[in-house]
């Protein structure tokens, strides 16, 4: 069961977005995914978003265009509630696109919304894009 296109949200949408307290989320809150590099995570990030990452290893041994989620998300206790759709919305942050419609096929932040929408067992949740 798949989930629709990502909604493109401004930066000032993700503020009120993280402001908002997460009981008056139906979900338990949104989590912001962010596919930068790991050296610029480490440097700046949003609190309390989680570094996604392909290393190259699993990249060179992808044979297809399409990834699952598990490649993406160590964390496999994060992995099960993505999975679960415990978290509306998911914001798929990314440093070097300014739309989804701008996004590279290949690019970490097309396979994350790509295998988002594959794995989500859950209607409810809502995957969005950082403008």
């Amino acid at each position: 069961m798949g989930i629709g296109d990502p909604l493109e949200i401004s930066g000032s949408e993700l503020v009120h977005i993280l402001r908002t307290p997460s009981e008056l989320f139906a979900s338990g809150g949104c989590i912001v995914l962010d596919c930068r590099p790991f050296l610029a995570f480490s440097r700046a990030h949003i609190l309390e978003s989680r570094n996604v990452n392909w290393n190259s290893m699993l990249r060179r041994r992808s044979k297809s265009s399409v990834v699952c989620l598990e490649w993406l998300v160590a964390d496999k206790s994060l992995l099960a509630q993505l999975r679960n759709g415990d978290f509306s919305p998911v914001v798929v942050l990314d440093d070097n696109s300014r739309s989804v419609r701008d996004l590279k096929s290949e690019s970490l932040a097309s396979l994350l919304v790509s295998a988002l929408q594959s794995e989500v067992q859950s209607a409810s949740t809502h995957i969005c894009f950082l403008q």
